[in-house]
């Protein structure tokens, strides 16, 4: 993710049977022929044979014997999926706000421009002229075991960095700087349960200072709650 949010705003700021039957009719005028009706009333007995019959048609619909218990254990999965955050429903531009980049940056951003990338939502400030872009970009693991795997990954990624870990924000952050022709990266990577979030920003020197990053992170962990 570091990587990402980092190339992000680098590469912004420089440039979906049918079934018929038929019941044949048998007429006889012989006075034996009243003895068939017997086989006619053979499909009589033959209602007692559709009890095997129709039970295979209740089986097809539902394999339990007990009908009704088969769909409320069902029912209980649903409410499971619910629990996971939804990606989707993110709306990262209203997580970080266009006056909270201002002052992060020091500067008068455009509105931000939303985009989902690399399983991430991510919400961008820019201002060219000023040499300055703000991008914050959240992803959502299957769990947070699985966050805190990125997490790890991420902290891993920036070894190369100037880092400052960071206590009271999330269930885990730190702080990665670096600098490149006169360009200063400060981005901080914070873990939160099964969310995983970088707001990184570029801009001359001096960058946001540790405190801005961390107030801000907060504002982002008590919005995704």
């Amino acid at each position: 993710m570091r990587r990402t949010i980092f190339g992000i705003s680098v590469v912004l700021m420089l440039a979906a049977a049918a079934c018929s039957g038929g019941a044949p009719t048998a007429a006889t005028t012989e006075p034996p022929a009243p003895a068939s009706p017997s086989p006619s009333i053979a499909a009589t007995p033959a209602e007692s044979s559709p009890s095997p019959s129709a039970s295979p048609v209740a089986s097809a619909t539902a394999i339990p014997t007990t009908e009704p218990a088969t769909p409320s254990p069902t029912a209980p999965a649903a409410p499971v999926d619910t629990a996971t955050p939804n990606l989707a429903a993110i709306k990262p531009c209203s997580l970080v706000t266009t006056s909270e980049a201002d002052a992060i940056s020091g500067t008068r951003y455009a509105p931000g421009a939303t985009s989902t990338s690399g399983g991430g939502r991510i919400c961008t400030y820019i201002r060219l002229n000023a040499h300055a872009s703000l991008a914050l970009d959240v992803k959502v693991a299957p769990s947070p075991a699985a966050a805190q795997q990125a997490y790890a990954a991420a902290e891993l990624n920036a070894s190369s960095f100037t880092v400052t870990q960071v206590t009271g924000v999330g269930d885990g952050a730190f702080i990665a700087r670096t600098s490149l022709l006169g360009i200063e990266s400060s981005t901080i990577d914070v873990l939160r349960g099964a969310y995983f979030f970088a707001i990184a920003v570029i801009s001359v020197p001096p960058g946001p200072t540790d405190k801005a990053l961390e107030a801000e992170s907060l504002l982002v962990v008590g919005r995704l709650s």
